[in-house]
């Protein structure tokens, strides 16, 4: 074992010295910090320094505890949850089986296999943002005024001056739309808060998703913002499983998310580099086609 790994082992047998480390793994570094498995079915979660990812793992360990038992796909079970001799939070979990889901797998699929994924997580979306559970009191709250404060704080002046001035006009109608919707009616529920592909778990043998991951940023919001990683072509598909009420004025609504999560990633690219992949993810989704409902 390295360094990293005879560390965590022993800071790990100093927390929980009932469980017989036979082997550990670190499988590298998450948005919670270092990830390690151990015994080769407990994944272990600590922040790489004590700061605000502490956090996370708490609301992750809260929302776990609640949800075991009121979603049909599999979810970590929280096994393990305290503090480290060095002031880290840690939370250990049950080892989900499956294939991480990425965008390269996807893309091999057939259209009919793409469309049978899209289903499944519409059905997963709906689980989840209707799951008969208590109130998770350290999850965060989001209204329509707080995600357009979320829009404004990261649409810097780098992110306008690497767009046209008609992708500026095209970007504020956007954003005008939203405020208009502001004065509908929107529904609150649950949000995993970061679903995308890479967050769920596949069976290569059934094609089929078979885990759903990191609950570090679970929330309440509107159920589209819980969509705003996939298109509109996509999320057409979901809600076609997807039996419950997303509200008016959806298309509005669903375009804003998505235009938001790019610019926010296209923001923190541009202060590290100078330079964003995502401007040009920018210019395609203002101009998707809109989410229409029946």
């Amino acid at each position: 074992m390295g360094n990293a790994h005879n560390g965590m082992e022993i800071l790990l047998k100093e927390a929980v010295p009932d469980l017989k480390i036979h082997s550990i793994t670190r499988l590298g570094n998450g948005k919670a910090g270092e990830l390690f498995l151990v015994n080769n079915e407990i994944v272990f979660k600590t922040p790489l320094a004590s700061d605000t990812s502490d956090s996370s793992l708490a609301l992750e360990y809260e929302a776990l505890n609640a949800l075991q038992g009121k979603i049909d796909i599999p979810i970590p079970q929280p096994l393990y949850f305290g503090t480290l001799s060095d002031g880290r939070t840690f939370l250990g979990e049950s080892l989900v089986p499956g294939e991480q889901f990425t965008q390269d797998l996807y893309e091999e699929f057939t259209q009919p296999e793409k469309d049978a994924i899209f289903a499944q997580m519409g059905d997963i979306f709906y689980q989840l943002h209707n799951a008969p559970i208590p109130p998770i009191k350290n999850a965060n709250v989001y209204d329509s005024a707080e995600n357009l404060a979320y829009f404004h704080e990261n649409y810097t002046d780098a992110v306008k001056n690497a767009l046209t001035p008609a992708e500026q006009a095209q970007i504020q109608k956007i954003a005008d739309d939203f405020v208009a919707a502001m004065e509908t009616d929107i529904p609150s529920v649950l949000c995993h808060g970061d679903l995308h592909f890479w967050n769920l778990n596949y069976n290569p043998a059934t094609k089929k998703l078979c885990g759903l991951l990191d609950f570090g940023l679970v929330c309440y919001n509107d159920p589209l913002n819980d969509m705003r990683y996939f298109w509109s072509d996509t999320v057409i598909k979901m809600l076609g499983a997807y039996p419950g009420n997303v509200g008016e004025h959806a298309a509005a609504r669903h375009l804003f998310y998505c235009i938001c999560n790019l610019i926010e990633e296209a923001h923190s690219e541009l202060a590290d580099s100078g330079e964003s992949i995502f401007i040009d993810m920018i210019k395609g989704a203002m101009y998707q086609e809109p989410l229409f409902l029946n």
